[in-house]
């Protein structure tokens, strides 16, 4: 299976049930207190990345630095780091281009938003 049917799967697993849920904080904390905090926190430890390393190096990182790091290599992969990207500031409410704050966006509009992305670039 592919990184990014893997990263679909993953979304839809973390995302059953939330649905509607909207992440509180004023950026993506991938791990906080030892635990997966924003959506790609969850998804990135449901794809095998330990949470104490997710605490520690990509603290602050943007998702494209994680993905480019824990899957170079992967066919695709700019496409997929697009996509999570519009995904994450989505859901942190940051606009792509200024990073002016907006409505943040449901966990289940985020993964949407990364489905529809990744299927445009492809």
């Amino acid at each position: 299976m592919d990184l990014n049917q893997k990263i679909i799967d993953a979304l839809n697993r973390v995302v059953a049930g939330k649905e509607d849920y909207v992440y509180d904080e004023n950026f993506c904390r991938y791990v906080k207190n030892g635990h997966p905090s924003c959506l790609w926190g969850h998804v990135l430890v449901d794809l095998g990345i330990p949470a104490a390393h997710l605490e520690t190096a990509y603290h602050s990182t943007a998702i494209q630095i994680v993905l480019h790091e824990e899957f170079a290599g992967t066919p695709d992969l700019v496409d997929i780091e697009r996509a999570a990207a519009a995904s994450q500031r989505a859901q942190d409410g940051r606009l792509e281009t200024s990073g002016d704050r907006v409505e943040r966006k449901t966990w289940g509009r985020a993964r949407d938003i990364y489905i529809e992305t990744i299927a445009r670039l492809n």
